[in-house]
Parts: structure tokens; C-alpha cells; sequence
């Protein structure tokens, strides 16, 4: 096997020797240009190991300007993002403030809508309470005056009744038995009103309707230990209150009461008078 290898190029100083047009037969000036060719060989050695030193130093100051711009890039990054840290906590915490803020805001205006219901709740109930005692103390004194006017207007009747109880007690018997009444009969179907001629024959109450009808009446009642009580409106018949004379019968077997209003006071004297007596059972006035 032939092994071919590579032709080497020839050195600087083969070269110099090779354009040599001639032979150098002085060994002094050999030895010189082979000492000139061994310094310009280190002078070149040298450059270049210079300029791989200065290219060396380059790429190093290169490579440290690249680190410091990282460094640089890396502070600035970090200086950054620390802002921005910083910025966000101030923001949070802004933000958290102005919620708390705003909760605190809405908690007291509850509290304060809540105190002015309170305090409006208890005016309305003092003023309640106020206007409840003077209506109270109002219908105490209406009432005191009522049952005033009524005892006056009692006291006053009960005299009226005795002077004209005298007087009928004089008049004579047919009188006495006979007269006009407007009557309602609460067993009746419908509640109206009937003037009546009445007449009494013993202790019982007979009921015409004029007294040319005396062959006919239309109702009687036997009142002979009948008759329970005699009523007036004040005494649970305020429906009677606006009719002048007027007075209520009630009986003791049941039967529904009758109520009764005269033309006169005398005349209502004289049905109660002689109700009085036919019942023999109970006291009025």
C-alpha cells in the first residue's frame, strides 16, 4: 500500500530561500539570514500571539459587556418587577382599604338607619301611647259626663213621674186604662212599628187600632205576673234612644221583649204605672 502525503506548504523561509537566485556559499551570511529569518519568524510569532492576545481581550471585554448588559438588564428587570410588586401590594392595599372603607360606610349607615327606625318606632309608640291615655282620660271624662247627664235626667224623670204619677192617680179609671202607644212586638216577622190604641181590662193589655175598634183588637198581653222588667233605652235598648218616652217590656216566660214609645211623657207614666201593677211583681222607676 503506497501512502501519499499531503504536500506540506513551504515555510516563509523556505521560500525566501527557493527565490534565492543563487547559492549562498558564505557561511557568516547563512548564519545571518538564518538569525534574521528566526527573528522576523518571532517578530511574526509574536504579532500573532499579540494579536490573538488583543483579540483574546477583545472577546473578553465583549463577553464582560454582555454580562455587565445582562446584569444591567437583570437589574433593571428586577428594579421593574419590584415596582411592580411594590404598585400592586400599594394597590391591594388601597383597594382593601377603600372595601373596608366602603363596609365600614354601608355597617354605619345600617346602624344609623337602624337607630332612626328605633328612635321613629319609639316616638310613634310614646305619641301612640300619649294619644291612647288623653283618648282613654277623653272617653273617661265623656263617660263620666254621660253617666252624669243621665243620673241629672233620671233624677229629673223620676220627679216628673211622681208629680204625674199623682195626678193620674187622681184622673179616673177609665183614664187610667186607656190611651195611645206605638209598639214593636220582637216576635213579630218583620220589626216594624204600629201605633196601637190600648186598654187595659184587669191585668191584661188589649191593642186597637182606633178606639171605635174596640170590638176588634188586633193583639193582647196578658201581663200578670209577666212582666220581668221595665227598661229604659240606657239599660241595653240604645236603639230607643232617639224616640222621646220610650221604654221596653220584658217578661219572664220567654217571650221576646216589647218595645214602646208614647206621644207624652204622662201617657208612658200611665202604661208603666198600670204595667207595674198588673205584673205585682217587680218595681220601677
Amino acid at each position: 500500500m503506497v501512502v501519499i502525503e499531503p504536500q506540506r506548504p513551504p515555510t516563509m523561509l523556505e521560500t525566501k530561500w527557493a527565490a534565492e537566485p543563487f547559492m549562498i556559499t558564505d557561511s557568516a551570511e547563512r548564519a545571518r539570514r538564518r538569525s534574521e529569518a528566526r527573528r522576523q519568524q518571532a517578530e511574526e510569532d509574536r504579532k500573532a500571539v499579540q494579536e490573538e492576545e488583543e483579540r483574546q481581550r477583545k472577546l473578553k471585554l465583549k463577553k464582560q459587556a454582555i454580562m455587565e448588559q445582562e446584569r444591567e438588564d437583570d437589574f433593571l428587570r428586577k428594579v421593574q418587577l419590584d415596582k411592580e410588586l411594590r404598585d400592586a401590594a400599594a394597590e391591594r392595599m388601597r383597594r382593601e382599604r377603600e372595601i373596608k372603607e366602603e363596609e365600614q360606610a354601608r355597617a354605619w349607615e345600617v346602624a344609623e338607619k337602624k337607630r332612626i327606625d328605633k328612635e321613629r318606632k319609639a316616638e310613634e309608640a310614646r305619641k301612640l301611647e300619649q294619644w291612647r291615655v288623653e283618648e282613654q282620660k277623653k272617653s273617661q271624662e265623656l263617660l263620666k259626663r254621660q253617666e252624669g247627664e243621665i243620673q241629672r235626667k233620671e233624677m229629673e224623670r223620676k220627679a216628673r213621674v211622681k208629680i204625674i204619677e199623682a195626678k193620674i192617680r187622681k184622673s179616673s179609671a177609665a183614664e187610667l186604662m186607656t190611651g195611645w202607644v206605638t209598639v214593636q212586638t220582637s216576635d213579630a216577622l218583620i220589626l216594624t212599628w204600629k201605633r196601637r190604641y190600648f186598654k187595659f181590662v184587669g191585668s191584661k193589655m188589649f191593642l186597637y187600632r182606633t178606639p171605635k175598634d174596640i170590638s176588634q183588637p188586633v193583639d193582647s198581653m196578658e201581663l200578670g205576673g209577666r212582666v220581668s222588667a221595665l227598661r229604659e233605652w240606657h239599660e241595653g235598648y240604645e236603639e230607643l234612644e232617639a224616640l222621646d218616652h220610650s221604654f221596653a217590656l220584658e217578661f219572664n216566660d220567654g217571650q221576646g221583649p216589647w218595645s214602646m214609645f208614647c206621644d207624652s211623657e204622662e201617657d208612658k207614666v200611665r202604661i208603666l204605672l198600670v204595667s207595674n201593677t198588673a205584673s205585682l211583681t217587680i218595681v220601677w222607676f
